[in-house]
C-alpha cells in the first residue's frame, strides 16, 4: 500500500510478504513495474542504479522486524530488488517500506508483479498484487482546479488595471516538480487585452502565514499568460487570492475576453471566466 496518492508528493510504499515455504539468505525478490516513480527520496536507504542490473548495496527498512533485506532500485525498469540476508521461515510476516516521489501528473495504479530469482537470475514465481485503488502503489490523483473566478478593476483602455484571480485545487502543489499555474487572457486573436507592467508584483491572500506562490509573476508571450511558481507547497481545497496590476490594451471596439487557469502540461486542470474591455 502507499501512504500518499498526490502528484509530486513523498510517498511511503510498504509491502507484507508471507511465504508459504522457507526463503533461504540470498533469495532475490523483485517487485515491478513502479511506473513513473520520479526518484527514490533522499533519507530512503535505498540508491539509484543507472544500470539495468541491480547492485545490492543498502538495507531497506523493515519496520518492526529484526530480518535484514538489502535492496536496490532500477530506474530504467522502476524495479525494486531485494535480496534476503538472512533466512526467513513458512509463514513469517515480513514488512518493508521504502520511499518514493509520485509523478506530477494523475495515473492509475500498475498492476505490480512480484517474483523470486534463481541464482541464474531467472524469475522462478510470480503472481499479481492488487488493493485498494487509493492505497495502491503509484495510483495518482489526477489534479483539477475546483474553483475558479476572475474580476478587474477597470475595464478602459489604457488604464492601469488589477486583475483578480482565486483558485481551489484538489491537490496539494509543490515546488519540487516547480509546479506553476498559468493566468491567460484570450480574445480568440493572438493579440492579449493585457500589457504586462515591468517589475510588476503580486498580492497573495489566502489562509496561510507565507505565501504560497512567487510574487514576480512571467509573462509568456506565446501564450498571453503571466506564469506563477509555487515557492510553498499549497494546501488542497483552499482558497488563494492572487491580485497583479497589468495595462490595458486599446481595442477597435468594446470586446469580451477570457480569463483562464491552468495547470502546467495538466490540460484538464483549467477553468474559464469572460472579462471585458471598451473602446475608446
Amino acid at each position: 500500500e502507499q501512504s500518499n496518492w498526490y502528484p509530486c508528493s513523498a510517498n511511503t510504499i510498504c509491502a507484507t510478504l508471507q511465504p508459504n515455504v522457507p526463503v533461504i539468505k540470498g533469495t532475490v525478490l523483485t517487485i515491478s513495474p513502479f511506473s513513473n516513480a520520479v526518484q527514490i527520496v533522499q533519507g530512503t536507504p535505498l540508491l539509484t542504479a543507472d544500470s539495468d542490473q541491480p547492485v545490492f548495496n543498502t538495507t531497506v527498512l523493515v519496520p518492526g522486524s529484526s530480518t535484514q533485506i538489502v535492496g536496490a532500485w532500477v530506474a530504467r525498469s522502476f524495479t525494486l530488488y531485494l535480496q534476503f540476508t538472512c533466512r526467513v521461515e513458512a509463514g513469517d510476516l515480513v514488512r518493508l517500506c521504502f520511499n518514493v516521489q509520485n509523478p506530477a501528473v494523475g495515473q492509475d495504479a500498475p498492476l505490480l508483479a512480484l517474483g523470486f530469482l534463481n541464482t541464474q537470475g531467472s524469475q522462478i514465481q510470480y503472481f499479481d498484487q492488487t488493493t485498494n485503488k487509493m492505497t495502491s502503489p503509484l495510483f495518482v490523483i489526477v489534479p483539477v482546479i475546483t474553483y475558479f473566478s476572475a474580476s478587474q478593476s477597470s475595464r478602459f483602455p489604457c488604464d492601469t488595471n488589477t486583475i483578480s484571480v482565486s483558485l481551489a485545487l484538489n491537490v496539494p502543489l509543490f515546488r519540487c516538480c516547480s509546479a506553476l499555474v498559468l493566468i491567460q487572457a484570450s480574445t480568440g486573436s493572438s493579440q492579449s487585452p493585457w500589457i504586462p507592467l515591468p517589475y510588476s508584483k503580486v498580492q497573495e491572500t489566502s489562509a496561510q502565514a507565507l505565501p504560497s506562490f512567487e510574487d514576480t509573476p512571467v509573462w509568456v508571450p506565446s501564450l498571453n499568460s503571466f506564469s506563477f511558481r509555487v515557492q510553498r507547497t499549497t494546501v488542497q481545497g483552499q482558497t488563494y487570492v492572487l491580485k497583479f496590476p497589468v495595462l490595458n490594451f486599446s481595442p477597435l471596439q468594446t470586446q469580451t475576453y477570457s480569463v483562464a487557469a491552468s495547470l502546467q502540461n495538466v490540460p484538464s486542470a483549467n477553468a474559464v471566466v469572460p472579462l471585458s474591455n471598451s473602446t475608446l
